[in-house]
């Protein structure tokens, strides 16, 4: 992990196809498993983005729970959003086929996007190629599925258009100085 590389962090509840996200973005090969906290560890990768190395580190999944109760494994994840995400990817498995309802994601998302004030977030909607979504209601955010690459273009579009913003204001920066 490189401190200083602007750093994109997946996040949400285990199971809701995070490391699928991370190789459909990166072309890495994190561990995939369909059962909870096969990811036990910070998996991190990256892509290019106008010659700049941007950083891409998968989490451990998260619970809905206060932070005294999360384990070790948790608290990994939350160490990443707090210390390296200029952009956090939070990811809701609409099909609930990870085995946590899509009321409990939108808790959690509530909470981590209530504790980071100030960085951006995108909402992605995996598992598009599973039709039958347990839940119907629009919450917005990006529908892809990382398993089959669809609309992964889509979701790095708008992170480029949210890089690009970032970079620009960085350029801005320097230049008053």
């Amino acid at each position: 992990i490189n401190p200083d590389v602007y750093t994109v962090v997946i996040a949400g509840f285990p199971n809701v196809g995070k490391s699928s996200l991370l190789k459909a973005l990166t072309n890495s090969e994190p561990e995939i498993n369909s059962y909870p906290f096969t990811t036990k560890g910070i998996n991190v990768s990256s892509f290019s983005y106008n010659k700049r190395k941007i950083q891409v580190v998968d989490t451990p999944g998260l619970l809905d729970r206060e932070l005294s109760y999360r384990n070790p494994i948790e608290l990994q994840a939350i160490s990443a959003l707090k210390y390296l995400a200029k952009l956090i990817l939070f990811v809701f498995d609409p099909t609930e086929s990870c085995g946590y309802t899509m009321a409990d994601q939108i808790n959690l998302y509530n909470e981590i996007s209530e504790s980071f004030v100030g960085v951006p977030f995108i909402k992605v909607l995996n598992k598009t190629d599973l039709k039958d979504w347990g839940f119907k209601d629009d919450i917005g955010g990006i529908k892809i599925s990382a398993q089959e690459g669809s609309s992964i273009d889509v979701l790095k579009k708008n992170i480029e258009e949210i890089l690009f913003k970032y970079f620009e204001e960085e350029v801005d920066y320097f230049e008053k100085d």
